[in-house]
């Protein structure tokens, strides 16, 4: 059901106090400057993903029905939440999930890609996994246009917005260069 509502008030704590009945978010990524720059975020895109407690999709352009969904994985609890969240929704087992890890290698990739995937694959999903090592932003937006996504699904801001500004923020890079429709999930 879609529930669609007009408010007066400032958006974030709007967004805020509507939490409890709303299963998931729709948010433009792109703020004002988009016809300027495809790389610019929203201004209100990360304070709000922080802040609400669910889903957001944060769409770019024209939206159209995936067909595959590529999950950037690293592991921890922020992505094994949106595992989690993808293999408790029956109505998505017939998209085809990639779950990809990149980044530095470590003794548990495999360990974390074979749970992911088991996972998924109890729940009726097709799964394929893959580790890239490398760049993430990199590794993941190749990713994306290799295997043809339709969809990204990721964790979202697991570092504190103080870590953020001296270590840079991997959500904020990989909602910049990806180009589909982006699921970000902060449980």
């Amino acid at each position: 059901m879609v529930d669609v509502r007009q408010r007066y008030g400032q958006l974030l704590e709007t967004l805020d106090e509507q939490q409890q009945g709303v299963a998931l978010y729709v948010l433009g990524r792109r703020g004002r400057s988009a016809t300027q720059t495809q790389r610019d975020l929203g201004r209100h895109v990360e304070s709000i993903s922080r802040k609400i407690r669910r889903p957001i999709l944060t769409v770019a352009n024209a939206f159209s029905e995936p067909k595959s969904l590529l999950v950037a994985y690293d592991g921890k609890r922020m992505t094994r939440n949106c595992i989690s969240m993808l293999a408790a929704n029956p109505a998505l087992t017939d998209l085809p999930v990639h779950v990809v890890m990149s980044g530095k290698q470590n003794g548990e990739a495999d360990k974390h890609l074979a749970w992911a995937s088991s996972t998924l694959a109890k729940s009726g999903f097709e799964v394929e996994t893959a580790y890239l090592p490398g760049d993430p932003e990199q590794q993941i937006t190749q990713a994306i246009a290799d295997r043809e996504i339709d969809m990204l699904v990721m964790g979202a801001y697991s570092r504190s917005p103080l870590k953020s500004l001296f270590l840079g923020s991997k959500t904020n890079d990989l909602l910049r260069a990806s180009k589909v429709p982006t699921v970000t999930v902060h449980l």
